[in-house]
């Protein structure tokens, strides 16, 4: 008596799945939506235990509360259910929602179940938890970067900025060493927490343009340099967006500008990037008082070496009519090192 159930227009024009159960358990109808989202022909399912359907490590709980409900056959919504997995014909889970209601059929009580796959929905929910989560940190990392250069790093340079001054006062030529000597290393110290900085913020940088992400770096030296470099951009420059080239060109134009202001008594700056005939090219030009005969190079193979694990070059020489000129250039397309 229940093939009728195909005669009617509800039962197969459902988009969840249709499961009849009788008092035993046993699957005495379904329709074509549960048939597809399960796996199975028309015919495999009748008579079947509806346990057969969720995966073995939860069949004796369903038992349970299949037991529960026939003793108190109340209508249950799917909004209100239980999340469940299914057990497809193959052997794989997803997971599913389940609505529940009382059917009587020529004189007899049955279930029926409506079986919804939630696969979309659950992924969509994990996606953006994860988002959540890499939002919630990429914050923390922005507020952690910011107080270090609000706070640590103008510190560090007022105080490395009130030192520099000191050597010339100093008749002792030993004790004036000592104190160039503190002036550098605190200059090493704010290079490396300005290192940690951009490691923190780099996930959330990554989405700003490059021509941003450049122009940030020079408002973090304008006020040591105690002039505004000039900055050029040619070509399509913010469609640089290979991450590895962006991990090592910014770095370069901190490094290149850490330089400047330690070492160039510079009165200008000026700053080129262009992306153009398939090359990145930066270059840093300043006015001072130009390469010394002998210098501590360790900054400078520093740059030459992120150059070089991109495929790129890395020059430095005199400026015209002096100062100091800085060529670091990558192909746009990075290709792996042989």
């Amino acid at each position: 008596e229940l093939a009728s159930l195909d005669a009617q227009p509800w039962w197969n024009a459902s988009a969840d799945g249709l499961v009849l159960v009788d008092a035993g358990g046993r699957i005495r109808a379904t329709n074509r939506a549960l048939e597809e989202l399960f796996g199975f022909e028309s015919d495999q399912l009748g008579g079947v235990v509806v346990e057969e359907l969720i995966p073995e490590s939860s069949r004796a709980d369903h038992v349970r509360r299949r037991s529960a409900y026939e003793s108190r056959p109340v209508s249950r919504p799917m909004a209100a259910s239980q999340l469940l997995r299914g057990l497809k014909s193959d052997g794989t889970t997803f997971p599913i929602n389940v609505s529940l209601s009382r059917i009587s059929l020529d004189g007899h009580d049955y279930t029926l179940a409506a079986v919804r796959d939630l696969t979309a929905l659950v992924d969509t929910e994990s996606e953006l938890a994860i988002a959540n989560r890499r939002r919630a940190i990429a914050e923390d990392h922005e507020r952690i970067a910011s107080e270090l250069h609000d706070t640590v790093i103008q510190r560090l340079l007022a105080l490395g900025l009130g030192l520099q001054t000191l050597p010339e006062q100093i008749a002792d030529a030993e004790v004036g060493e000592r104190v160039s000597a503190a002036v550098d290393t605190v200059d090493d110290i704010i290079r490396d927490i300005r290192t940690s900085i951009y490691g923190l913020r780099s996930y959330s940088a990554r989405t700003e343009p490059l021509q941003q992400q450049v122009l940030a770096v020079v408002d973090e030296f304008r006020p040591s340099l105690g002039f505004d470099p000039e900055v050029v951009f040619s070509g399509a420059v913010d469609e640089v967006t290979d991450a590895a080239i962006v991990d090592h060109l910014i770095p370069v134009v901190r490094e290149a500008l850490s330089n400047v202001r330690r070492h160039a008594d510079a009165s200008s700056v000026s700053l080129r990037l262009s992306a153009i005939g398939g090359q990145v090219v930066l270059e840093i030009a300043d006015d001072g008082r130009g390469l010394p005969p002998t210098m501590v190079r360790s900054g400078l193979a520093n740059l030459a070496n992120r150059a070089v694990a991109l495929n790129g070059q890395f020059e430095v020489g005199a400026g015209q009519p002096k100062g100091t000129v800085l060529r670091w250039s990558v192909p746009l397309e990075v290709l792996p090192q042989s």
